[in-house]
C-alpha cells in the first residue's frame, strides 16, 4: 500500500490515516492507522488541518466507471466509425450537390452502430479522443461532432428526441463548406474556421441555405446557422448572445470546438483532451453557455479515470483521482509516487496513452 500527502478536501471516508495528526497548538487529534469517517473529516476541518498523510490503494479508491476496451472492440469500433463516415460523406455530398432530402433515419442508424460498438459512454469518450489523434477532414469531423453532441445532450438530460436532433445538427453543422469552390478552399483549416475572420465564416450562411427548406425541425436549421455564435455576442454570423442561441446550438458549439482543437492540422500544435478542456474553461468560457460547458468539461474529464497519460515533463502515469474543486487537474500515480496536478501548475497532461 502506497503513502501520499493530500489536501484535506481530497480526504474521503475509508482512507487510512498514516501518521498521528496534531492541531496547530500541538493537541493530539487523530492516531496513525485510523480509518477516515465523515466525523473525522469534520474534526480536521474544524482545526484547520491543510494536509494529511494517508495510506492509499488504487484498487480501493474509485467507484467511477472505468473504460474497458479490448483490441477486438477497438477494431470493431473503428470499422463502424468508417461506415458512419462514409454514410455521412455520401449524404452531405448529395444534399449539397443534388438538393437531396436529409435521410435522418439512415444517418441516425449509422451513428447508433458506432455507439453500440463502444458499449458504454465512457468507452465512447475514450475511443473518440484516441481516434482523433490522426484524423481530420469534414466527414470525420461531422461524425465526431454528432457523437460528442449526443454524449453532451445525454449528460444535460435532454429527451431522446432532442438527442436525435442534436445528432443531425452535428452531422449537418459544417455542410456549408461544400458550397465553396475548390480554389476558394486553399488555405482552409478547421482551426482557422473558428476564429471568425476571413471568407470561411460564410459557411454558416451557406449551410443554412442548404437546409432551410428541408423537412427538418427548425431547431436543427437554427443550429446549422448559429453554431459559431458566442454566449457574449461576439460570434458570427448574427452576433447574437446566449439568450438567442437554442439548446441544440449550445451543445453543437462546444462539440465543434472541442473536436476541432483535438485535430492535427498544419500550423497548429496537437493538444491533449485535458489541454483542450482547460482552454475551453480558462480562455474560451465566455463563448459558451456556462451550464453546458461545465457539464461537458467535468463529465468528460472523469471518463479518463485510470487512463495512462504522459505529462509535459515526459513522465508517464495513470489518472487515479479527481478533485471536484479542480476537475481538470487530477491526481496522477507515477510508479509508487503521486503527482497532484492541482498543486503543480508547471505540469499538465499532454497525451493519452491508452
Amino acid at each position: 500500500m502506497a503513502q501520499m500527502r493530500i489536501r484535506l478536501n481530497r480526504l474521503k471516508s475509508g482512507m487510512i490515516i498514516k501518521d498521528n495528526i496534531y492541531s496547530k497548538t500541538g493537541t493530539f487529534l487523530i492516531g496513525s492507522g485510523t480509518v477516515v469517517t465523515q466525523e473525522i473529516i469534520e474534526l480536521l476541518t474544524k482545526h484547520f488541518i491543510d494536509f494529511v498523510n494517508v495510506e492509499y490503494s488504487v484498487a480501493e479508491e474509485s467507484n467511477q466507471e472505468v473504460s474497458k476496451i479490448t483490441p477486438e472492440q477497438e477494431k470493431a469500433f473503428k470499422e463502424g466509425f468508417q461506415i458512419a463516415e462514409d454514410t455521412v460523406s455520401r449524404n452531405l455530398k448529395e444534399i449539397a450537390s443534388n438538393d437531396k432530402d436529409v435521410d435522418v433515419n439512415e444517418l441516425l442508424d449509422s451513428l447508433n452502430e458506432v455507439v453500440i460498438k463502444a458499449d458504454t459512454t465512457v468507452n465512447l469518450c475514450v475511443l473518440l479522443s484516441k481516434m482523433k489523434e490522426n484524423a481530420t477532414g469534414l466527414y470525420n469531423h461531422s461524425v465526431n461532432v454528432a457523437l460528442w453532441g449526443q454524449i453532451l445532450a445525454g449528460w444535460m438530460g435532454y429527451s431522446d428526441e432532442m438527442i436525435d436532433r442534436v445528432a443531425i445538427a452535428g452531422i449537418l453543422h459544417d455542410i456549408g463548406i461544400l458550397k465553396f469552390a475548390q480554389n476558394e478552399l486553399k488555405g482552409f483549416s478547421f482551426h482557422k474556421e473558428l476564429d471568425g475572420q476571413g471568407p470561411f465564416t460564410k459557411h454558416t450562411m451557406y449551410g443554412y441555405e442548404l437546409v432551410k427548406n428541408k423537412d427538418l425541425d427548425q431547431s436543427i436549421k437554427q443550429a446549422v446557422l448559429t453554431h459559431h455564435e458566442h454566449a457574449d455576442g461576439t460570434g458570427f454570423p448574427l452576433s447574437v448572445n446566449n439568450k438567442s442561441i437554442n439548446p441544440i446550438a449550445r451543445v453543437i458549439a462546444i462539440a465543434d470546438v472541442y473536436d476541432t482543437m483535438l485535430m492535427k492540422e498544419i500550423g497548429f500544435r496537437k493538444l491533449s483532451p485535458f489541454e483542450v478542456l482547460i482552454q475551453l474553461s480558462e480562455t474560451q468560457s465566455k463563448n459558451f453557455d456556462p451550464v453546458t460547458l461545465l457539464t461537458f468539461t467535468s463529465r468528460l474529464a472523469q471518463t479518463f479515470i485510470q487512463c495512462k497519460v504522459r505529462l509535459n515533463n515526459g513522465q508517464e502515469g495513470r489518472i487515479i483521482l479527481f478533485n471536484k474543486y479542480n476537475i481538470l487537474r487530477p491526481l496522477v500515480q507515477i510508479g509508487t509516487g503521486f503527482v497532484d496536478l492541482a498543486l503543480r501548475n508547471d505540469l499538465h497532461i499532454v497525451e493519452l496513452l491508452d
